[in-house]
């Protein structure tokens, strides 16, 4: 008997199909899109999710940034790094027509800020800069 489950629900033990939601802080240091060494390991636990199900049908990875910065460099930043996370699945063996990244800016902020100071203000909108993956896979 084979079930279809929802991916997200796999990594994260939830019951409702919520994406996995990987702070781009811990992924990347401020306003980049390499992945830091504990990035690579946050991928590296996910690649063995997605390895122990037998056929991954499609992921979806979503990149957001905060909306310190114009739109048109917040949307390439959430870009290239939906583009890091994807890559580093496709090294870890997941099949490239499997996996879509998409970059969405400063869309669809998880907190509003109105800090003065810039530290306490990009402190305040971590949760905003964030990975979000989500996908269907089938497991035996």
């Amino acid at each position: 008997l084979r079930d279809e489950i929802e991916l997200a629900l796999a990594l994260c033990g939830c019951t409702s199909p919520e994406p996995l939601r990987l702070s781009a802080d811990a992924l990347f240091a401020f306003d980049s899109a390499e992945l830091s060494a504990a990035g690579r390991r946050a991928v590296d636990g996910l690649l063995g999710q997605v390895q122990r199900a037998s056929e991954v049908q499609r992921i979806e990875v979503v990149g957001y940034t905060d909306r310190i910065g114009s739109a048109s460099y917040n949307q390439a930043l959430s870009m290239r790094r939906a583009e890091a996370v994807r890559s580093a699945l496709v090294e870890g063996g997941v099949a490239s027509g499997a996996i879509r990244a998409e970059g969405r800016g400063d869309a669809e902020p998880l907190v509003q800020c109105d800090q003065r100071s810039q530290p306490a203000l990009i402190a305040c909108l971590a949760p905003n800069r964030r990975v979000q993956i989500s996908g269907r896979a089938r497991i035996d």
